[in-house]
């Protein structure tokens, strides 16, 4: 899939503008951002689809309490994690900066610029993994009450 056709350009009065323009990213006289990902639509469909599969899922799992909150909980930070490769954004923290050429080239983001672990990734890993626990424990006493 080429990533490429999504970019937009965000205008003069922006937050995207603003914060490019604070970091001194744009050439003097812009009036619009470079090509950037949506990610905030990106975020918004991602959510519309986990509340489409939740609204699904829900009838089969009106026996063990708790599961819905964690699969949306869990698909959720597999959502943020994804949407984070696409921010492009020069401004957020990372952990460790793993910049991948090859990988961003195809998600379509500035070479140059780190792809990998994110503070928002690492949050995302987090999160994941209290899901996993949080389902072991539940798992337990879904099966304890049947």
């Amino acid at each position: 899939m080429d990533f490429h056709a999504f970019h937009t350009q965000f205008p003069s009065d922006s937050v995207a503008f603003e914060e490019l323009r604070a970091l001194s990213v744009l050439s003097p006289g812009a009036s619009f951002t470079p090509p950037l990902h949506p990610t905030q639509l990106y975020e918004a469909g991602g959510e519309t689809l986990i509340f489409g599969l939740l609204l699904a899922l829900r009838p089969r799992l009106r026996a063990r309490p708790g599961a819905l909150a964690l699969i949306y909980a869990a698909l959720y930070a597999v959502l943020r994690f994804t949407v984070e490769l696409f921010r492009g954004d020069v401004a957020r923290r990372f952990v460790a900066e793993l910049a991948t050429p090859r990988l961003a080239a195809w998600l379509g983001v500035p070479p140059h610029e780190p792809v990998l672990l994110s503070m928002g990734h690492v949050g995302s890993l987090l999160l994941l993994g209290a899901c996993a626990l949080g389902w072991a424990r539940r798992r337990r006493a879904w099966a304890a009450a049947s």
